[in-house]
């Protein structure tokens, strides 16, 4: 799961956050999403860079249809970045407002994304920022949960309310 930076080829920015930004890219051939941990973190010890690489240790466990798919992470340099799988369609809080659907359509949507939380509950992972900007709508209208940021993993024992 380790990617050479030199293998990502950046094309445009698709989003901005308090980490940094996502960027469509290329990567062996294939478009990707690729988050960018922002050039101000370059201390190896800040919370962010700490939280980005424990970001994608967690996302790199998940198999499922309605989660986003972890590619891989470039961590061998300089800007630290997590290579995932393209959502054609974007967030989904963009798609609700440029789309008009049946309700059959958001019927289906609100099954996917439970689907995905009801996986991570599976794995013992609380997401804790679960939005419509952090759910990703792929060309068939399918939803992935993506933005794993905030997530936490609990002990077996562990409760969280």
């Amino acid at each position: 799961y380790i990617v050479n930076n030199d293998d990502v080829h950046k094309l445009e920015v698709i989003g901005k956050g308090h980490f940094g930004e996502v960027v469509r890219a290329e990567y062996r051939g294939e478009y990707v999403a690729v988050k960018i941990l922002h050039p101000s973190t370059t201390d190896r010890n800040t919370e962010d860079r700490k939280n980005f690489i424990k970001e994608a240790l967690l996302l790199q466990q998940y198999k499922h249809k309605n989660i986003v798919k972890f590619l891989g992470i470039a961590a061998i340099r300089d800007p630290l970045m997590i290579i995932m799988e393209l959502i054609e369609q974007g967030s989904l809080d963009k798609y609700l407002r440029n789309n008009d659907l049946r309700l059959s359509q958001l019927i289906q949507m609100c099954y996917d994304i439970a689907k995905g939380m009801e996986y991570l509950e599976q794995c013992n992972i609380i997401h804790r920022d679960l939005a419509a900007r952090n759910c990703l709508v792929d060309r068939k209208g399918r939803i992935k949960v993506a933005d794993f940021g905030l997530s936490r993993c609990l002990q077996s024992d562990e409760e969280y309310f």
